[in-house]
């Protein structure tokens, strides 16, 4: 049995560690080189930082540099090395994020009892809130969002609950200097995956959706084009009106069509359309591909 340094387990497997994954293979081995006041030279260290970054096989913050983290920990050989970082990539597991970040690091380090030197300091003489900003911003390039907008995200929303609200009520993301539109759709993409309720009630609330529609189209039938076609209709989101189509409604998901009372040009929303078509009937030989408006 071999005890691993990083989980303190008994692993029946000598080269891994069969609990947390941690590489046991040159376990021991001292490969210090000494600098002449008796210390390990820096660019030594940062250069075994460097080697172990670039064997990641995670998401790294842009915040992990070499440089800074050879002076921040106070480890030195590769394999201690390697242990933080090991336990780190244990702890942004356990808290389910997808980057590794100085917070990670810093957590391991007082699980590991190393000490954690450097600490940024704020101007005022207080010590930065690095760790709930740079969660925040994690948060948010987790769902693919990159750094820049992150980080203005992060600014604008102080709770998940906070972001959620927003969006619902049909808030644009794309309001915020420095937000595209690239960034609003990860976001959207994941508010439809983690809370598709959510985004349901975002979409019956925004008026760039068609959620409603019907057989009630009010046209008689010696007015019809197409007497063989269905007829339905879409309600406008911005002023209720009914506005008649022909042909299956599967023919227009997802396509902007006018109003033909306001001329607001709302999405015709597919889920809702199948949604709707569960509960209704029309006619069988519609072709899908076909109609307009009627």
């Amino acid at each position: 049995m071999t005890i691993c340094p990083v989980c303190d387990e008994e692993s029946s497997v000598c080269y891994r560690c069969e609990h947390c994954g941690a590489d046991l293979v040159g376990r021991g081995e001292d490969d210090r080189d000494v600098a002449t006041d008796g210390g390990t030279d820096l660019e030594v260290v940062e250069n075994r930082w460097q080697e172990r970054l670039s064997e990641a096989r995670v998401s790294v913050s842009h915040g992990l540099e070499p440089e800074r983290l050879a002076r921040r920990y106070a480890v030195e050989t590769s394999d201690e090395i390697e242990e933080l970082t090991t336990r780190a990539t244990l702890e942004m597991l356990n808290d389910d994020w997808a980057t590794l970040t100085i917070d990670d690091l810093d957590a391991a380090a007082e699980r590991m009892d190393i000490d954690v030197r450097d600490r940024e300091v704020a101007t005022d003489g207080g010590q930065c809130t690095t760790g709930t900003e740079r969660r925040k911003e994690r948060f948010f390039e987790d769902m693919g969002v990159s750094s820049r907008p992150a980080k203005k995200l992060a600014e604008k929303f102080e709770t998940e609950d906070h972001l959620i609200d927003y969006l619902v009520n049909d808030g644009k993301l794309t309001d915020f200097n420095g937000v595209g539109s690239r960034s609003a759709e990860h976001v959207r993409a994941w508010l439809k995956a983690e809370y598709p309720e959510k985004e349901r009630e975002r979409k019956e609330r925004s008026e760039s959706y068609c959620t409603e529609y019907t057989t009630d189209h009010g046209i008689p039938e010696d007015e019809k084009k197409e007497p063989s076609e269905p007829y339905w209709a879409w309600i406008c989101p911005r002023c209720s009106d009914k506005n008649p189509m022909y042909g299956h409604p599967d023919g227009f998901k997802n396509r902007p069509y006018a109003c033909t009372t306001c001329r607001w040009v709302p999405l015709l929303d597919a889920e809702s359309i199948d949604e709707w078509l569960e509960d209704c009937t029309l006619q069988a030989d519609a072709d899908p591909d076909g109609g307009e408006s009627a």
